[in-house]
């Protein structure tokens, strides 16, 4: 019996399960290894042994190139489930979902920090334009991820920033993404790719000013 992750009663076993989400049934993946079939109505997907044990957790679409769930949500119509059935198996599923945004949002903040920022890292993945009453651009609203240094250390973060052209200048407000609502995190999510370039592009444009730097306080010790 294989302990499951998540701590419930669930484990390996050779027997079928059936759920309002999937049936469970123990087989060899294409590769060799031994693991599970879950019959979805969108088609199978494979599990690893060490995710097979009975829980709702463990029996969602498992993607086992990088390790998180992956594949629709589909809710099993089942007249006979009250509004307190529905309502507390779609908790079960929104946690396990939220649980795996975080963790993928704090891999990659570790894969971002590896890189070694040297100041603060931003990227504009939208902006648009505000107009006053007579449709006058007064400014811009963007919308931001960036690698900012919080606290004392360095955070995957998110900004939704209003620019008034009146009011340059004015700091923008980072917020740790794994702190920001859910809508936020799914809006900003698929843009943190484009923060390596951004890293790179910041380090690129300190070096000649680290430069000049460096020439002006070599000039004052002649």
């Amino acid at each position: 019996m294989t302990p499951c992750p998540h701590r419930c009663d669930g484990g390996f076993s050779a027997r079928r399960v059936d759920s309002p989400y999937a049936v469970r049934l123990i087989t060899s993946l294409p590769d060799g290894d031994e693991g599970t079939v879950l019959l979805y109505p969108q088609g199978p997907h494979f599990l690893r042994p060490h995710f097979v044990c009975g829980c709702w957790r463990c029996l969602m679409p498992f993607n086992r190139i990088n390790g998180f769930y992956v594949g629709a949500f589909q809710m099993p119509e089942k007249p006979e489930m009250t509004i307190d059935e529905r309502n507390e198996e779609l908790n079960e599923a929104l946690t396990a979902r939220l649980e795996q945004l975080k963790a993928a949002i704090e891999e990659q903040e570790t894969q971002l920090n590896a890189m070694r920022l040297a100041r603060d890292a931003m990227h504009a993945y939208r902006s648009e334009g505000m107009e006053d009453d007579q449709r006058n651009c007064i400014g811009e609203i963007n919308w931001y991820v960036g690698m900012i240094k919080l606290k004392g250390g360095w955070r995957l973060c998110y900004a939704k920033d209003h620019e008034h052209y009146s009011w340059p200048g004015e700091s923008i407000d980072w917020k740790p993404l794994v702190d920001c609502s859910i809508e936020e995190r799914i809006d900003a999510v698929p843009h943190i790719g484009a923060l390596r370039e951004a890293i790179v592009k910041s380090k690129e444009s300190l070096v000649p000013e680290l430069e000049k730097a460096i020439e002006a306080v070599a000039k004052l010790t002649k």
